[in-house]
């Protein structure tokens, strides 16, 4: 079992799964930014945590590329959002507590909770998101996309190659937002091993 740390409370990561070699690698590459300015950070670990050799430093760029025999894998990570980071498994949708505290300081001087699943197929699917999708205030009578929409939208898609998903995630907002001003940034990210 392999474990990944992908610690979200102060960096997004942005992450690409591609296939490698038919059904025995899988490469994990992406961006690493600051959450509050949006810059690309280099020299930022991603790894193994039980093998730290199988691992990569981003480049000056904030990218990373690592390549990973395929398996099953633990994720590990933190979310600094209000809104609960879901795992779509064999059709079923799982929510995960967020913590509602803000990145930089607050109210609150606490950790954010670490949560560890195991990614037990290549069709599970993680995602965490900003408010800005459910937001979106469009359609016919120019209501709020609402959160239930999403996480419709999120299981009726989640079989597709995630970039498929991001084509028809990118067309759905923009149909629904249509003339309307958007309203918020807008994040979707969606993590597969």
């Amino acid at each position: 079992m392999f474990k990944y740390s992908f610690h979200i409370s102060l960096l997004l990561f942005v992450l690409f799964v591609k296939q490698a070699n038919a059904q025995e690698k899988y490469t994990l590459s992406g961006y690493v930014k600051d959450a509050q300015t949006g810059e690309y950070i280099p020299g930022v670990a991603v790894f193994n945590e039980q093998n730290r050799s199988e691992g990569i430093t981003t480049n000056i760029y904030g990218f990373y590329s690592l390549t990973l025999k395929s398996g099953n894998y633990t994720i590990s990570f933190t979310s600094a959002a209000h809104n609960n980071p879901v795992l779509i498994s064999d059709g079923n949708l799982v929510e995960f507590k967020a913590d509602k505290m803000p990145v930089g300081k607050g109210e609150k001087d606490a950790s954010f909770t670490l949560f560890t699943i195991e990614m037990k197929d290549v069709s599970d699917t993680l995602y965490l998101y900003t408010d800005g999708y459910a937001d979106q205030f469009g359609g016919t009578n120019g209501k709020k996309f609402k959160y239930k929409q999403l996480q419709q939208m999120l299981l009726a898609n989640c079989d597709k190659r995630l970039n498929e998903q991001q084509e028809i995630f990118l067309k759905t907002f923009n149909e629904w937002k249509g003339n309307l001003e958007q309203v918020d940034d807008v994040l979707l990210i969606g993590i597969r091993v």
